[in-house]
């Protein structure tokens, strides 16, 4: 098959498993509805992996759709290295995901329309991916949107639920708007929204001049970028993504990982070519400035799932950054580490939430290091990854994308780009802690003497590798250990099995051979990578972990302590900690603000400033002409509907009824023949003779 036909299949195989699980209602079908759903995603990933494109070459393919006057915008199909690698990574991730609903959402009666979502947004987010031109891409925008919107109110009998899919539908659609604008001025500047054809007219300049459209070029790009950060969460739109954790774990694990959230740094790749200077800048800061609030509301966040949103937020930040300082490929393949690790730690949340009975407090949970170690390890390396650890992959994205920051502050130490490879350390940094603080909380033993514990730790953690390195000099025990990991994979199911699986994901191996350099990576070979290589940057990520390590596990310790002897912080301490808990109340301060101004401008004195006047007027447009124009058309729809259904009952139905009355008299009077009457039969037989022979006088 081509690829054309490759994708075509893929997308309808998803919109049939959605027609099929929105529409069947069948207690039945709702039984064996895991296995329809997984074959749907293995089916897709088989199309998926059977796409034969070079990273090196992009693929296009086009179709006549709109045309009005002179002005021809086609239907754009683009596959090139950076949406060839996003198709395929966001099915293997929705695959996992799926998997590991089977188990999670097995109780609830509404998971066949929870399974139709995922099968309705993941076709979206393809959409959204090989789009080539911006219309078609902002109409798959839109369509992500109002699926993420059915998944984080999936459950919408709870207030929570609703509230929080309003907030994230009315902020993304405020950016959306934006975006629209944003795409307007794009189409103004360069007469076309092809992605490839805008990148070739700004390089050569034939059509475009810089100096005619500088300014309006900038406004574009600021205009998209404002919808790229309510799509992605970037300050100061970023209070929804946290709400958005009302939804089911698993939805959550996709929005965050491989969809949603990251449509708007993949768009940022998109028009990378075409930003300039100060746009980057402005872009760079806003990621830098977003990473490191977020990372600090982490690390005093209670809630597991609350914990990993706002770090969800903050590696978008860096991300973003990426993009701004024009490093797209480092930027990207963060991106797609972070899908693995990010996908791993919300699973293996979700896992760890179902085993304590939908507990979601941190400080309340522990002791599952011995009772699952296949979860605890699998969430250890995830956390490893995010953290930046040599051998995974986070490591190696992590080092491309501050080496790419260094290069672009340049040697004057003194210039303000040097701010932006600072904080990207810094938010680093304080990853470490919160993931270190999660681990902690969430899957060690608690203990009453702190001192001890971090002794007898210390002790085990020495013996322990000193034993291991004994006995892999001596070869001893070497099948009894083989013996042990076979048997806990045995044992473990459908949890154990997806977090196990995506953080293979996030270890080095599947980007590159080499662990300690991100130089070999064959994704980042694909974009123009960083021109040179700090060696120390590798080595400063490492001692930082460490640091952390040292700080967080002894903090994490003694929070678990003070939480279970009710000791509560007090004076500036406890309203720090407050601060950076309710992210340095910014819902609140637009709550203040937007309901001050809908009080002062809402009043219908006389007193009231000409907003609220121009408010007032357009209510009351709205309410005397479209209101009742709008009653009139509904009218008008009862009245034609009452005269169709007259002339239905009046002419249709009469006219039906009679042809029955005349083909029952008609029957009545043929069935008289099959009376068994011999007369009736003679006078027949001869009727039949006499009329052969008259036609046969006749012709």
């Amino acid at each position: 098959m081509n690829p054309e036909a490759i994708i075509l299949s893929n997308l309808l195989v998803y919109l049939f498993g959605f027609v099929v699980l929105f529409t069947v209602k069948s207690e039945i079908f709702r039984s064996f509805s895991d296995w329809f759903v997984t074959g749907i995603f293995i089916l897709s990933v088989i199309f998926a992996s059977s796409l034969q494109i070079s990273f090196s070459e992009s693929f296009q393919i086009s179709y006549e759709w709109i045309k009005i006057h002179n002005t021809q915008i086609n239907f754009d199909l683009l596959l090139d290295n950076q949406a060839y690698f996003m198709y395929a990574l966001i099915q293997v991730i929705a695959l996992f995901v799926v998997l590991f609903s089977s188990k999670y959402m097995a109780a609830d009666v509404s998971k066949n329309r929870f399974y139709a979502y995922i099968c309705l947004f993941v076709p979206a987010m393809l959409g959204l991916v090989i789009s080539g031109n911006l219309l078609q891409f902002y109409i798959f925008w839109e369509l992500v949107g109002f699926c993420s919107f059915l998944l984080i109110g999936f459950w919408y009998e709870r207030k929570t639920a609703n509230s929080a899919a309003f907030k994230s539908f009315i902020i993304n659609r405020l950016g959306d708007c934006f975006l629209f604008l944003g795409i307007c001025f794009i189409f103004y500047i360069f007469k076309s929204l092809n992605f490839l054809t805008i990148q070739q007219l700004f390089t050569e300049g034939t059509v475009f001049s810089l100096e005619n459209h500088y300014l309006n070029l900038s406004i574009a790009t600021v205009l998209i970028f404002v919808g790229v950060m309510s799509k992605s969460a970037q300050f100061p739109f970023q209070i929804w993504l946290p709400r958005a954790m009302e939804g089911p774990t698993p939805a959550s694990a996709l929005i965050h990982a491989a969809t949603m959230v990251v449509a708007g740094v993949f768009l940022l790749a998109r028009i990378n070519p075409i930003l300039l200077a100060e746009v980057r800048n402005i872009i760079a800061f806003v990621g830098c400035f977003t990473a490191i609030i977020a990372a600090l509301s982490a690390l005093f966040q209670n809630q597991i799932k609350a914990a990993l949103a706002y770090s969800t937020i903050s590696q978008l930040g860096m991300m973003v950054c990426g993009m701004g300082i024009g490093a797209v490929g480092a930027a990207n393949f963060h991106l797609a580490t972070h899908a693995f690790f990010k996908a791993g730690l919300f699973l293996g949340a979700g896992a760890v939430i179902d085993i304590f009975h939908h507990q979601q407090d941190m400080r309340k949970m522990g002791g599952l290091q011995k009772s699952h170690p296949v979860l605890f390890y699998s969430f250890c390396i995830c956390g490893a990854s995010l953290c930046g650890i040599p051998l995974t992959s986070g490591f190696l994205s992590k080092d491309a994308l501050i080496t790419s920051a260094l290069a672009y502050a340049g040697n004057d130490y003194l210039n303000f780009k040097i701010l932006i490879p600072m904080l990207l350390v810094i938010t680093s940094f304080i990853t470490a802690l919160y993931v270190i603080r999660m681990v902690v909380m969430t899957f060690l033993e608690r203990q009453e003497s702190q001192f001890d514990k971090i002794i007898e730790s210390t002790k085990k953690t020495v013996g322990g590798a000193l034993k291991s390195f004994e006995n892999i000099l001596t070869g001893e025990r070497q099948a009894a250990s083989n013996g042990a990991l076979v048997d806990a994979l045995k044992e473990a199911g459908v949890y154990e099995i997806c977090v196990f699986c995506l953080a293979l994901g996030s270890l080095f191996f599947v980007f590159s051979g080499d662990a300690f350099s991100f130089e070999n990576v064959w994704y980042i070979k694909t974009f123009l990578g960083p021109s040179s290589h700090y060696f120390w940057v590798p080595w400063l990520l490492l001692g930082l972990f460490v640091v952390a390590l040292m700080i967080s596990y002894n903090t994490a310790s003694d929070e678990i302590r003070n939480f279970y002897l009710s000791k509560k912080v007090s004076g500036s301490k406890k309203n720090m900690v407050l601060l950076l808990k309710n992210h340095f109340y910014i819902e609140d301060l637009y709550k203040r603000v937007f309901g001050k101004i809908i009080l002062k401008y809402g009043s219908e004195s006389s007193n009231a400033r000409p907003l609220g006047i121009i408010a007032i007027k357009t209510s009351a447009i709205e309410k005397n002409i479209f209101d009742v124009a709008i009653l009139k058309i509904i009218k008008g729809f009862l009245y034609i509907s009452k005269m169709f259904d007259k002339a239905d009952t009046l002419l249709i139905d009469k006219a039906v009824n009679s042809l029955s009355d005349i083909a029952m008299n008609v029957g009545n009077r043929l069935k008289n023949i099959q009376k068994a009457n011999v007369q009736i039969y003679l006078y027949t037989v001869i009727f039949v003779i006499l009329f052969v022979v008259l036609l046969k006088f006749l012709f």
